[in-house]
């Protein structure tokens, strides 16, 4: 396969190899993830999304590096409901328990959570007026490290 990343090919070339190279790669995450992001630094974000929906749609739809390459993909781009929708179906249908998408799910969460301070001043008053805001604060609030922490002292 040609080198892409030296910027010698144009987009249309970039295309042309990489629908070439899908009959005999397209079960292969590496691949699409590869074929996104060339076409994102092409700055082809409407190809890039194409691309990607079929991976996950069509062809790698049940490999779980690939949802949360998409996942990701969409936060960076500004599609939270869609990334979070990838999350989800990641965690609950496709992987039950995938503890890596739950994980990272929180933490896209908790980057978006602080991004708006005025919602984390009206959350950190009502956790400190509520006795039990351990267990009434949604799980996306938890931070994996907090959790570790307390881990790490038993």
């Amino acid at each position: 396969m040609h080198k892409v990343s030296d910027g010698m090919l144009n987009c249309f070339q970039v295309i042309k190899l990489y629908e070439r190279c899908v009959i005999a790669c397209a079960s292969y995450s590496e691949f699409w993830i590869r074929y996104v992001q060339c076409m994102e630094d092409k700055g082809s974000l409407d190809l890039a999304n194409n691309a990607l929906a079929r991976a996950t749609h069509v062809f790698v739809k049940k490999q779980p590096e690939i949802h949360l390459f998409s996942a990701r993909f969409k936060e960076l781009n500004g599609d939270i409901s869609g990334a979070r929708a990838e999350y989800q179906h990641l965690y609950s249908d496709l992987c039950p328990g995938f503890l890596e998408a739950i994980v990272k799910h929180s933490n896209m969460e908790h980057r978006l959570f602080m991004k708006r301070p005025s919602l984390l001043r009206r959350e950190r008053n009502r956790a400190s007026s509520c006795r039990r805001c351990l267990f009434s604060t949604p799980v996306s609030y938890f931070w994996p490290s907090e959790i570790w922490r307390r881990q790490e002292k038993y």
